[in-house]
């Protein structure tokens, strides 16, 4: 059957999803596809939201309906399937709602103190490492005054280079 221009078909299609039925089964029993739902709702915008409304029922109902099966259902293993199967479905249609994700806010002010701790640490290295010719105006100008190249210049990772750097940070002490 036709959903298309057939408004008494629409509303009864959308009033079993707001009762918290499953899409297939409404579409199987009146002889449409789900896909075919889901293209009518992408050509007509006024079906389009009232399908919306109609999901977002669907999963209210759902919902609703896990604490009455929770209630009514004698066997527990057959009652823990079936409500994790609607609390699943509910989630996935309004995740906003039903799903498991938390959120957390923030409300106050963040302090920028990484930054301050940072200049800190550098202050501190900077008095507990010994200096380098890249900090030591000194060291750099006896590396000229003996003819050893510059450090910078140099690539960085060449055999012997820490040598050369030890020698170095020897010449400013």
């Amino acid at each position: 059957m036709h959903i298309r221009n057939n408004p008494e078909l629409v509303a009864y299609v959308l009033s079993r999803m707001e009762n918290g039925e499953v899409i297939t089964a409404i579409c199987q029993e009146i002889g449409c596809t789900p896909s075919a739902l889901s293209h009518y709702a992408e050509d007509d915008a006024q079906f389009a939201q009232r399908y919306a409304r109609a999901r977002l029922r669907q999963a209210a109902a759902m919902a609703a309906d896990v604490v009455r099966i929770a209630d009514e259902e004698p066997d527990p293993a057959k009652a823990r399937v079936r409500c994790d199967a609607r609390k699943w479905v509910a989630a996935r249609i309004d995740p906003a709602n039903y799903g498991d994700t938390q959120r957390l806010e923030h409300t106050g002010t963040v302090e920028h103190v990484v930054e301050h701790r940072l200049s800190e640490a550098s202050d501190l290295l900077g008095k507990l490492l010994p200096p380098t010719i890249d900090h030591n105006p000194v060291a750099m100008r006896q590396a000229e005054a003996v003819g050893l190249p510059d450090v910078d210049a140099a690539p960085r990772r060449r055999p012997g280079g820490h040598k050369r750097r030890r020698l170095i940070n020897g010449l400013a002490s």
